[in-house]
């Protein structure tokens, strides 16, 4: 028996070898033309997926509750996004009908609310300090030279009888000069004879003048100032009242007329 299946293989040799061959050549063209449908699946799934919009006509591609079902790959998608949104929907709901709130309720309480803020900007703006009206003065110190208009008073400096268009209060050099007013910086220079200056323009035709200073650093014309901000400090720079002792030469003036401070100093 072993003879003879030798002597068939013998004889059929070429047969046997034929055959192999196409068998080979037949796998290799399977296998090729697996290759080329697994290509043309893919590019059909790229397809797909770049028109998601279009809506598919298959039954077996729609969407199952919040699940999709893909027909070409059998797979099943579930949908979070929808999934969390039905589940934050009917938890609201209950959360509502738990509460026995209702929409009408709920938008009175913001009629309410706004009210009430209403009423506490109108609180807040009463409780807003108002600009003080009431002046008060520069320095504190005694007053060395009274205000005279209608009488004269003897100038040690100028050695001759002459008015007075302000009050001097004495105070030692380097002392600190206050804004009596809220106002606005009008001049700040140095003259000639009343040495550093600074006038204060406090509206209504009210001006204030302060001479003698020994600084005009801590101001500029144009800035505004609000009664008790330093302005300046004394010093000793009026030649028409050098002789005097240390002072704060301070004038006011009402409608461009010079009146006494202390009938409005408070």
């Amino acid at each position: 028996m072993k003879d003879r299946i030798l002597k068939t293989c013998k004889e059929n040799a070429f047969l046997i070898f034929l055959f192999i061959c196409v068998c080979i050549v037949a796998i290799s063209t399977i296998s090729i033309v697996m290759r080329e449908m697994d290509k043309d699946r893919g590019k059909d799934d790229l397809v797909i997926l770049d028109n998601p919009g279009e809506t598919d006509s298959n039954p077996a591609n729609q969407d199952i509750g919040n699940a999709s079902l893909d027909a070409k790959t059998g797979e099943i998608t579930l949908n979070y996004a929808n999934a969390i949104e039905d589940a934050n929907h009917e938890t609201g709901e209950e959360d509502v009908q738990d509460n026995g709130m209702s929409e009408e309720v709920f938008y009175e309480g913001e009629d309410e609310f706004e009210d009430d803020e209403i009423e506490f900007i109108d609180n807040y703006q009463e409780e807003q300090a108002e600009p003080s009206s009431e002046m008060i003065y520069p320095v504190q110190g005694e007053v060395i030279t009274a205000f005279a208009q209608d009488t004269l008073i003897y100038s040690e400096t100028l050695e001759e009888w002459r008015g007075h268009s302000g009050i001097d209060i004495r105070v030692p050099q380097g002392t600190t000069v206050i804004a009596p007013m809220d106002g606005k910086i009008k001049e700040a220079n140095e003259d000639e004879l009343w040495g550093k200056t600074i006038v204060i323009d406090h509206g209504n035709g009210l001006e204030t003048k302060f001479c003698n200073l020994g600084t005009l650093e801590m101001v500029k014309v144009g800035i505004d100032v609000k009664q008790g901000d330093h302005i300046a400090t004394v010093g000793k720079t009026a030649q028409i009242e050098l002789l005097m002792d240390d002072h704060l030469h301070f004038e006011v003036r009402k409608n461009q007329k010079t009146v006494d401070p202390r009938s409005i100093l408070k």
